[in-house]
């Protein structure tokens, strides 16, 4: 990802339910504002649609942008 492109990086996340059951997710976005306050605030990492629920076979996308700030490696583990 290029420094200081305007647009960010966008990835999908895909969850995929392959159980019986309909499940609810929910993910931590205290994590991820945790992470940009290092920077700020400055988002760094935001997530799209980071809670709803799946049924039995239903697949889902989290949508994540990712803009960094400087040349480093980035690592975040968001808990769901």
């Amino acid at each position: 990802v290029p420094i200081g492109n305007m647009l960010p990086m966008t990835t999908l996340v895909e969850l995929q339910n392959v159980g019986g059951i309909k499940l609810k997710y929910i993910l931590d976005e205290s994590v991820i504002d945790e992470f940009n306050s290092q920077f700020d605030g400055f988002p760094i990492f935001k997530i799209d649609n980071s809670e709803g629920s799946l049924g039995s076979g239903d697949v889902r996308h989290i949508v994540v942008n990712f803009k960094p700030l400087t040349a480093m490696n980035y690592h975040l583990t968001v808990p769901v």
